[in-house]
């Protein structure tokens, strides 16, 4: 998946699978490629976020891909779709993956549930289980590992008109600053 850095919008997804399909116990080979792209990036997060929440997620979504059983199937997963879903944060909890235990909100989206941790910065966690008359997906995404490094904020600040002090003293500014570069 390709999430846009300052609010993990969701730009492009691909998966590839190959593996064997057992049909009446005979094995067959299948393979599954597909590239989904949204335009606008689907913002799935509506940060901040809060145990409670409800928002409105809605774009458009591009899908170009196949599914075969080698020998048995052939099928285009090429389409559009619009989207038009209400997603919540729903619950705050622990959570446990190979990267470590993090506390999480948990947010809910149809058939796709996903853990964010601000510790983290990060989506912890995703699972899909989702299936149809011709399909089922079952899919879980984890962590794996993780570091975090401390960004410097630099501020320079001319004041005008310039004060003449005098040596040895103290001088207080104050102020705010919003970071928006990073979300």
């Amino acid at each position: 998946s390709y999430m846009r850095l300052s609010d993990l919008a969701e730009e492009t997804s691909e998966i590839q699978s190959q593996g064997t399909i057992f049909i009446s116990i005979i094995p067959f080979p299948y393979e599954l490629n597909l590239v989904t792209t949204s335009s606008p990036a689907l913002e799935i997060f509506d940060f901040p976020l809060a145990v409670g929440e409800q928002w409105q997620l809605e774009g458009k979504t591009t899908t170009q891909g196949s599914f075969s059983i080698t020998g048995l199937y052939q099928q285009s997963l090429n389409g559009n779709q619009s989207i038009d879903e209400i997603v919540s944060c729903i619950a705050e909890e622990s959570v446990s993956v190979q990267a470590g235990v993090f506390n999480c909100l948990t947010v809910s989206r149809g058939n796709t549930m996903t853990w964010y941790s601000s510790e983290a910065g990060n989506i912890v966690k995703t699972m899909i289980d989702e299936s149809d008359e011709n399909m089922t997906v079952q899919m879980t995404q984890s962590l794996k590992s993780f570091s975090r490094t401390l960004q410097p904020l630099t501020v320079s600040e001319e004041i005008e008109p310039a004060t003449v002090v005098a040596p040895g003293v103290s001088v207080v500014v104050s102020g705010q600053v919003i970071n928006t570069g990073t979300g």
